[in-house]
């Protein structure tokens, strides 16, 4: 009963995020990419992004071949509907390997929900292109290349791989670390079983980190990092202390449901004959690195902003460090169930099996963008959002005049919006707005 109602669930809210894709409009940067990709053309966007903003290669080609003006909102709204699906469908993939058959849909979806709680903001996740192709489209490669990664030794799967590592690489700098970090103690942990280095493996990991250095080296990078005015820029003891402090209250505030959900992984993931054998590693030692491990990836997370820019991580960057903590609850999980229990079959007391309800509980009652997503739809904000937007892009189209004020969107909900223009014509964001709709400014009147 309770895994048809958790598969129905997850349907239902598939059905939602997919439904409030078609009232979904650009916003923010969307404007900068479409302005300076009609005015550079294709590879001189390329160049400067590469040389001026950031390495990001695939990333930057992506956003530098969408003609918003060609393509407009079908195809935009289009991308958020993709990478809904490919997030859900790569996370069934990759669960499917290390989940018992008997559990592995009910625990894909329980994944699935609780990683849609933890999202500090859906709309960066899902709708906002810019952030959906720089941060959850490389989670979704990561999880397709995880999935395939024991199949590296077959040639086809391992030019599949390859394929993979150049997407992923190129999208953003968190992603890239934590995949490449992830490929060497894949290694580490096949050597250290086996006395043998996987060839294929090794391969992937050394074209990877030469892929990654072509990201991460660019001048680009450079340039924005000192652009940053913060005092606290490249002050490491500043910026360890923040990321502790982040760490402990992200968990408080939302990733504490990976921790409920563990307890429920814990009984379904199953044993894969991993078992290693270190004889000088205390055992202690690794039942705490099991429990440390996650902390310790959430922390390197959140550590390079605070670095870079001596600022909070954006709610985009903590959504991706999210996902790879989730992540490494996971196989810290499933390295204590292969090293220090026997048995494959362990008893439970029967109160376990009622976590699925503990965690729709706390997703029903804790405030989170998931649920806003749903009361978005239902109570008519998005389709009242969808209409206005639609409006004031008729006006600016039409209206002759070059110095416009147009009105402020009475509904504008978080979780499909990531940011609206101001009053200040002058802005960032306001500025390409304009530049896009052929205008000397455009301001919102307040």
């Amino acid at each position: 009963m309770i895994k048809k109602t958790f598969n129905l669930l997850t349907f239902f809210t598939l059905c939602v995020l997919i439904i409030n894709s078609f009232f979904i409009y650009p916003s923010a940067d969307d404007f900068s990419y479409f302005v300076k990709k009609k005015s550079y053309g294709f590879w001189a966007f390329q160049e400067w992004h590469y040389f001026n903003w950031g390495g990001r290669y695939i990333a930057n080609m992506i956003l530098g071949s969408f003609d918003f003006n060609e393509a407009g909102l079908y195809w935009y709204r289009s991308i958020a509907v993709f990478i809904i699906l490919g997030f859900y469908i790569s996370l069934v993939a990759f669960t499917k390997q290390i989940i018992r058959p008997k559990d592995y849909l009910l625990t894909t979806n329980l994944m699935f929900l609780a990683y849609c709680f933890s999202l500090y903001s859906l709309s960066q996740e899902f709708y906002w292109m810019p952030g959906s192709i720089t941060y959850t489209l490389s989670l979704i490669l990561c999880l397709i290349s995880w999935t395939l990664l024991e199949k590296s030794k077959n040639w086809r799967f391992f030019l599949i791989n390859i394929i993979l590592i150049i997407l992923l690489n190129g999208t953003n700098e968190i992603s890239s670390l934590f995949y490449n970090g992830s490929l060497f103690l894949y290694l580490l942990y096949g050597y250290i079983k086996t006395k043998n280095i996987n060839p294929a493996v090794f391969t992937l990991l050394i074209f990877s980190v030469g892929c990654m250095l072509i990201s991460i080296l660019a001048p680009g990078n450079t340039v924005r990092t000192l652009s940053e005015k913060s005092p606290n820029t490249h002050d490491v003891i500043f910026s360890i202390s923040r990321a502790i402090f982040r760490m402990v209250t992200f968990t408080a505030e939302r990733l504490f449901i990976f921790l409920v959900l563990g307890v429920f992984l814990f009984k379904g993931l199953q044993k894969r004959n991993l078992k290693m054998s270190v004889p000088k590693i205390p055992t202690i030692i690794l039942k705490s690195a099991c429990i440390f491990l996650p902390f310790l990836v959430l922390c390197f997370g959140i550590f390079p902003s605070y670095y870079a820019t001596g600022r909070i991580p954006p709610e985009r960057t903590v959504n991706t460090v999210s996902f790879f903590f989730l992540i490494s609850i996971v196989f810290s999980i499933q390295f204590y169930k292969d090293n220090f229990i026997e048995a494959e079959n362990i008893h439970f007391k029967s109160i376990i099996n009622y976590i699925p309800i503990l965690l729709l509980l706390i997703t029903v009652i804790h405030p989170n963008d998931l649920r806003n997503n749903f009361y978005d739809l239902f109570s008519g904000r998005s389709l009242i959002f969808a209409k206005e937007m639609e409006e004031r892009d008729l006006y600016l189209k039409s209206t002759p005049e070059e110095v416009v004020t147009v009105k402020k969107i009475s509904v504008i909900p978080n979780t499909l919006l990531f940011k609206d223009i101001s009053g200040d014509p002058t802005s960032f964001f306001n500025y390409y707005y304009a530049r896009f709709y052929n205008k000397k400014s455009v301001s919102v009147h307040e």
